[in-house]
């Protein structure tokens, strides 16, 4: 793995976290209609994207940068001021907490990557999830929203446990392909440049800000 320098670095977290932020702003805007569906998938679609940048950058930091860039288009949506702002800044604080988990986990695992067990993704599919819970109890604690606890404890097994478990083995079925060649096809669609970096930020600020 290539490590990148500081422009190729911010070319690239840009490049995929707007990626990432134009799938939040569209296909997680779409898949929100349906009730649990969201949960299903979208964390592992940000998984990719972070694992692309650092296998794109050779860098660590990448990860959390690019869940920092998701986590900014999704701030744009405060501009316009018609959703509460908490149904923005939970989403937000999502997309960074997962990016905090998934940096954790290639410090911990990202050396074999290729040969990752299905317990050791779980365990960023459900951690991210539990500092998630966590951080709403702290809301809770300071009397400003309960948010995800108003499921109740059986929507949070769903949460927790059922979502845990599905993330899990897409993850792992993405990571396998990866291992048989499948990246390189992804790689010659997905190509960072400095321009298609402006170019995805703009229209994923202008999704986030339509949807």
């Amino acid at each position: 793995m290539t490590r990148q320098s500081e422009s190729s670095l911010k070319m690239i977290v840009v490049f995929w976290g707007s990626l990432w932020g134009l799938a939040e702003a569209t296909l997680g805007t779409l898949l929100h209609m349906v009730p649990w569906i969201a949960g299903f998938f979208m964390f592992p679609v940000g998984f990719y994207f972070m694992h692309r940048a650092y296998k794109g950058s050779g860098r660590l930091s990448s990860i959390f940068l690019t869940a920092s860039v998701a986590a900014t288009i999704k701030l744009t949506g405060l501009v316009l001021a018609i959703q509460a702002p908490v149904r923005v800044l939970n989403p937000a604080m999502s997309i960074l907490i997962e990016g905090m988990a998934v940096l954790l986990f290639f410090k911990a695992f990202g050396a074999r990557i290729g040969n990752i067990r299905f317990r050791e993704i779980l365990t960023v599919a459900a951690g991210w999830r539990i500092l998630f819970i966590g951080y709403h109890m702290v809301l809770l604690a300071l009397s400003l929203y309960d948010g995800i606890l108003q499921l109740g404890w059986d929507g949070l097994a769903v949460f927790l446990v059922l979502e845990s478990l599905v993330n899990t083995g897409i993850i792992l079925a993405f990571l396998k392909m990866e291992t048989l060649g499948a990246s390189s096809y992804t790689g010659r669609i997905f190509r960072p440049s400095m321009l298609n970096s402006l170019l995805l930020f703009t229209a994923a600020v202008f999704c986030e800000l339509l949807f």
